[in-house]
């Protein structure tokens, strides 16, 4: 075997490494602290929470990581896109949520926002897409 091969075999088994042991799956729509505090602003009627939220976002960065309460090995990640009036769907895909378009964000009523949690360890690595309008 040479050593071309041995990086191309190495290569290949890094996807399949840490699909199963690094990430987990998509959480619970409602397990984002930060996502659950802009939709009870919102419906509140406390619409001058979306752009203090998008300003927080653009200081703090995006995806958002946030402890998960009792589990000290994994954070939950979520991955958000300011859409607008055409925005009809964003996909999160590779990386966490494989290779295909099934991982949908959700649109939080009322707002630009779109999102999608995930429960991932704490040392994940890894990259990934948005494709807003996806074609399905």
């Amino acid at each position: 075997m040479t050593a071309r091969s041995l990086v191309f075999l190495l290569l290949l088994a890094v996807p399949n490494f840490s699909s199963q042991t690094l990430m987990d799956f998509p959480a619970d729509p409602d397990s984002s602290q930060k996502v659950n505090a802009l939709r009870n602003q919102v419906e509140a009627g406390r619409l001058q929470a979306v752009p203090r939220f998008w300003a927080t976002v653009s200081r703090i960065g995006s995806p958002l990581i946030e402890p998960i309460p009792g589990v000290k090995d994994f954070s939950l990640l979520t991955f958000l896109w300011r859409g607008d009036d055409r925005t009809r769907n964003v996909v999160v895909f590779d990386g966490i949520a494989g290779f295909d378009a099934k991982d949908q964000m959700i649109h939080l009523a009322g707002t630009d926002v779109w999102y999608k949690s995930y429960r991932v360890r704490n040392d994940a690595r890894f990259a990934y897409n948005l494709s807003p309008n996806d074609s399905l």
